[in-house]
């Protein structure tokens, strides 16, 4: 399962590691990524690319 959360807030954000320990809780592993540069997330117009989310998260895969 991959959940991706794109509103700019980063895998240090409360959201976001709120939904992380809930996983976690449930026994569903966790590892938060930033899916754009500092500049895409501040820029707002890759904020919902999904093709480009598809792309990092491709990448990022262990």
């Amino acid at each position: 399962m991959v959940f991706a959360h794109g509103i700019g807030s980063g895998r240090f954000g409360p959201r976001n590691n709120f939904v992380a320990r809930y996983l976690q809780q449930g026994r569903i592993a966790s590892l938060p990524l930033d899916l754009l540069t500092p500049n895409e997330a501040n820029g707002r117009c890759k904020v919902f690319d999904i093709d480009l989310w598809a792309d990092q998260v491709l990448l990022a895969k262990v």
